[in-house]
C-alpha cells in the first residue's frame, strides 16, 4: 500500500553549449560545485558540509556512483521554492556531488522525503552529415517523492533546471578567452 503513495519521475533537459566551450572548460566548471551550484536560478546558499552518516541515502547513493578511490562532495543548498498566490517558500536540500568523466552525479534529498539524483554530462552534438556541430549539456534527472507534490515538483524542476542550463552557459561563455577557461571567475558562496 506504501508504493500508491510515492511516485518516481525522470526528467530530461538539454542546452546546447557556445561554440566557444571545450569540453576541458566545461568539465572544468561542473567540477568547481559551489560556481556551478551557483548558477541555479532559485538557489540562495550554498556551502560545504560535512559527510552525513554512511547508511544515509544520501551517502550510500552517492557512494554507488564513485569511481573506487574517490568519495563524493556534499553541500548544504538554500533553495527558495516558488508557491505560486502563496509567495515563496524556502528549503534546504543535501547535496552529494560525485565527478565523473564526462561531467557529475548529484544525489540530493529535500523536506518532504522528496530525493533523487541528476547525471549532468557534456556530449558531443553530431550533425545530419557526421560531423560535430559542438557540445551540448544533458541533465537526466531521476525524482521520488509523494505521490500528489510530484506535478509540481516535475513542473519547477523542469522550468527551473532549463533556466539553470541556460546561466550555466552564459556562465561558461563569459569565462571563454580564445577556448581557454578564465582563472578567477565567481565561485559562489
Amino acid at each position: 500500500m506504501a508504493s500508491i503513495l510515492w511516485s518516481t519521475h525522470e526528467v530530461i533537459t538539454e542546452t546546447p553549449l557556445p561554440s566557444s566551450a571545450t569540453l576541458s572548460s566545461a568539465l572544468a566548471l561542473l567540477h568547481d560545485h559551489a560556481a556551478f551550484q551557483s548558477q541555479q536560478p532559485l538557489a540562495t546558499h550554498n556551502e560545504p558540509i560535512p559527510a552525513p552518516p554512511k547508511d544515509s541515502f544520501l551517502v550510500t547513493k552517492a557512494l554507488s556512483f564513485c569511481p573506487e578511490g574517490t568519495e563524493p562532495h556534499y553541500r548544504s543548498v538554500t533553495i527558495k521554492v516558488p508557491m505560486g498566490i502563496f509567495g515563496t517558500s524556502t528549503i534546504v536540500t543535501h547535496s552529494a556531488f560525485v565527478n565523473t568523466d564526462d561531467g557529475m552525479i548529484v544525489t540530493f534529498q529535500a523536506p518532504m522525503s522528496l530525493n533523487g539524483w541528476s547525471r549532468w554530462s557534456v556530449v558531443t552534438m553530431e550533425s545530419e552529415n557526421g560531423g560535430n556541430e559542438g557540445l551540448l549539456l544533458r541533465e537526466q534527472s531521476t525524482l521520488t517523492g509523494l505521490r500528489f507534490l510530484m506535478p509540481f515538483v516535475v513542473g519547477t524542476e523542469k522550468k527551473s533546471h532549463k533556466e539553470f542550463q541556460l546561466n550555466f552557459a552564459k556562465r561558461l561563455e563569459s569565462t571563454m578567452d580564445g577556448g581557454n577557461a578564465v582563472a578567477g571567475g565567481e565561485a559562489g558562496t
